[in-house]
């Protein structure tokens, strides 16, 4: 059963049994716990609050399954805002964010056509945050969600780092990143904490993206302009 909920307090600890201020939140994260499943992260843990944007101008608050944006926006040229709450005894935890593309399309160099990997393509991994994304020390600098073909997930998973952990040859490259195997290498080294997802489309029409965002659920998820 799918799970989306928002946590207050208690961001280090790793299942949602454990939170004590929850409220029910209103997205769809299967897209998103199906496939982390398959790596030991989740079920049932929270949403992870990424928003795109800046609340000045323009800002879009990710809610899994119904955020979808246009291939090249403006906003996802920028790293997305993610944050969560530290608080009691894991008021000085450092914690790593990555955001990867399960579901990334390789294609032949000689056109002939496009692949399907699942192996993600790595996007952006940053250590030793804490509170924001932004805090951290990006391994990967923010590389901006591009599908060749269709529409494509992006997954954001945050993570306690409880001791050093091993990155090693997951340094080496973005393409065909080894998920699996880092997850098999760090599994004493890093705590899943909580996750969210949107969808990127190569043929949305931008001027149809509102309507494909999910905004409507509250006043405050409508884009300033």
């Amino acid at each position: 059963m799918t799970r989306c909920l928002l946590a207050a307090l208690g961001i280090g600890l790793v299942s949602s049994a454990h939170y004590k201020d929850w409220q029910p939140g209103s997205c769809d994260l299967s897209g998103a716990e199906e496939w982390l499943e398959h790596f030991g992260i989740g079920p049932g843990l929270p949403k992870l609050e990424v928003r795109y944007g800046h609340f000045a101008t323009r800002e879009y608050v990710v809610h899994g399954s119904d955020t979808n944006f246009a291939k090249g926006k403006e906003e996802l040229k920028s790293p997305p805002q993610i944050t969560w709450a530290q608080t009691g005894k894991y008021t000085e935890s450092k914690y790593m964010v990555l955001l990867v593309a399960p579901d990334e399309q390789l294609c032949n160099s000689d056109g002939s056509g496009c692949a399907v990997t699942w192996r993600p393509r790595l996007l952006w991994m940053t250590l030793n945050c804490q509170k924001t994304a932004s805090s951290g020390h990006a391994i990967f600098p923010y590389e901006p969600p591009s599908p060749r073909l269709g529409q494509q997930r992006y997954i954001a998973i945050l993570f306690q780092q409880v001791k050093p952990g091993d990155l090693g040859r997951f340094m080496q490259s973005r393409v065909g990143w080894d998920f699996e195997g880092f997850m098999q290498a760090n599994r004493e080294s890093l705590r899943a904490v909580s996750y969210n997802f949107f969808y990127v489309d190569a043929d949305l029409d931008p001027n149809d993206e509102l309507a494909a965002l999910g905004f409507g659920e509250d006043e405050d998820d409508y884009p300033t302009s």
